[in-house]
């Protein structure tokens, strides 16, 4: 059984605890700018109260990112936790979603087993930054010279905008005239 496959079976009424350990590449955790260095470690908790299922999880791991201002390559640890609702269907189990009007789908791989696979994957990538940095006080690139101004001062000349909109301010400031 793949290693995040749980079987109906084995979830008995009340707390049932499970731990578990994927590869990146088993997710497939693909970001642009991030590489996922280690395993996702995954504590879920299932609280079964007849067919109604209370999936609460933790999800960590760490990732070498890329900085979006001054492209070094820095770690950064990876904690995200997700909460569902899911009802037994038979041998299928379906997740229950306030937000979402159609039919949520099942989470199932096999008749009388469930996967989170999906779950973990979409709660991990959810947590990660959009434009990852290196740290929140990072200077970035200079746009003249490339140099890196958390690294050193560079003599440029600081730009105060596009050059595209001079023609606009210098309209403007002729119907001021």
């Amino acid at each position: 059984m793949p290693p995040m496959d749980i079987e109906i079976s084995a979830i008995e009424d009340g707390i049932n605890e499970f731990d578990f350990l994927a590869k990146p590449e088993e997710l497939d955790l693909q970001l642009e700018d991030t590489v996922f260095a280690e395993d996702v470690s995954v504590e879920l908790r299932i609280t079964r109260s007849s067919d109604t299922l209370t999936l609460t999880a933790r999800c960590v791991t760490r990732a070498d990112r890329t900085c979006a201002r001054c492209l070094c390559t820095f770690k950064d640890g990876v904690d995200s936790e997700f909460y569902e609702v899911a009802e037994l269907d038979g041998e299928k189990l379906r997740l229950l979603d306030d937000q979402y009007d159609g039919d949520p789908g099942f989470l199932n791989r096999a008749p009388g087993i469930f996967v989170i696979d999906p779950l973990v994957r979409e709660a991990v990538l959810v947590s990660s930054p959009m434009k990852p940095v290196c740290r929140e006080d990072c200077r970035g690139l200079c746009p003249q010279c490339g140099a890196d101004r958390n690294e050193q001062e560079c003599n440029c000349e600081e730009s105060h905008g596009h050059n595209v909109w001079d023609a606009l301010k210098d309209l403007a400031q002729n119907e001021k005239d």
